[in-house]
């Protein structure tokens, strides 16, 4: 990553920090705990004036409180969901919107099911 930043970027300096430090410094503090909750994964982080004690760091997965039965879903994942599942980039955009207002059967529709036992069908809002 260096080496791209200097001689790519031609940057004239450069300064790489721990994530869990920098948000203790955005707090105003050298000296702290740090939760950092992601996707999967939820990590406390010890910090003494300004350095993690790596051997003291906890990480707890969250995937299996979810293979528990507890549910983390949220609506920003159900949406990256929908994404990643429906829509589509068009190599010919125009010639797809045509046969949308042609109503012909050349584009793909898809069913979703959304929460409450709702279900819409989706056909050029995949890639519109």
């Amino acid at each position: 990553m260096s080496q791209v930043m200097f001689e790519k970027f031609c940057v004239p300096a450069l300064y790489v920090a721990n994530r869990a430090v920098l948000a203790l410094y955005a707090s105003g503090k050298s000296t702290g705990m740090i939760v950092n909750s992601g996707d999967s994964v939820t990590h406390a982080v010890p910090i003494y004036e300004g350095h993690t004690l790596p051997h003291a760091i906890l990480k707890m997965e969250m995937k299996m409180l979810t293979e528990r039965g507890y549910t983390f879903t949220n609506t920003a994942e159900r949406e990256i969901d929908r994404k990643e599942k429906l829509c589509y980039l068009a190599l010919y955009f125009q010639e797809e919107m045509n046969s949308v207002v042609r109503e012909e059967p050349t584009i793909d529709r898809k069913l979703y099911d959304i929460p409450k036992g709702n279900v819409v069908t989706l056909g050029n809002e995949r890639f519109r």
